[in-house]
């Protein structure tokens, strides 16, 4: 049988490697935490990765903490891997988790975006994303609104002239009987009564001649 001495030397050698692993990994995970502390990741980006917009007028990529503006940077690229545009640290982000490039205006086609982020620490972390430019849509023609028509002042006819009134014929005067002349009533009065004296004068002697026949 061992003596006690040895078995707690044994225990306390076991506890000590214990002991000494754990502080081990204590001081491994500080070290890993306070590593990935200073790392500035990409957090978002307009245009987004993968996005298809129209031409956009900049870029803009927000970072996980505050970089370091001298060492930090963006650079833009078409397809034939030409650059076309470099920012950096916005100034006017009080934060400094900003980075803000100006574009000048882009063809449709496929872009890169190349941005290193230095942390305060040092760290550097570098990445890439892209995005699709397509073109814009074309404006929907504006209605041509349709000219109201103005109308022709007509000018006002003429008055037909008024017929001009007939002149009626002026009755003629009646002729006035002519007075007759004088001395001629007597002879008139004559005239009428011979005739008158002649008819009676024969009636008498007819109606004589009749009684005289129906006596015989």
């Amino acid at each position: 049988m061992a003596p006690m001495s040895a078995l707690f030397g044994g225990r306390r050698s076991v506890g000590g490697r214990i002991g000494a692993a754990v502080t081990l990994a204590w001081f491994a995970w500080l070290l890993a935490a306070g590593s990935a502390l200073g790392h500035a990741e990409l957090v978002e980006s307009s245009p987004a990765d993968g996005a298809s917009v129209p031409p956009p007028t900049e870029v803009v990529a927000t970072f996980s903490e505050a970089i370091v503006g001298d060492r930090s940077s963006l650079e833009v690229r078409d397809a034939a891997g030409a650059t076309i545009a470099k920012g950096g640290l916005d100034p006017a982000d009080p934060k400094k988790v900003t980075m803000r490039v100006a574009l000048p205006p882009l063809a449709p086609g496929t872009y890169t975006v190349r941005w290193t982020a230095v942390a305060d620490d040092g760290h550097v972390e570098r990445g890439t994303f892209s995005f699709q430019v397509v073109a814009p849509p074309s404006p929907s023609p504006t209605p041509t609104a349709t000219p109201t028509p103005v109308p022709t002042p007509t000018a006002p006819a003429s008055p037909s002239p008024a017929p001009s009134p007939t002149p009626s014929p002026s009755p003629s005067p009646a002729p006035a009987p002519s007075p007759a002349p004088a001395g001629s009533t007597g002879d008139g009065l004559a005239a009428v009564a011979v005739p008158i004296v002649v008819a009676l004068a024969v009636a008498a002697v007819a109606a004589g001649w009749l009684l005289r026949r129906r006596g015989g």
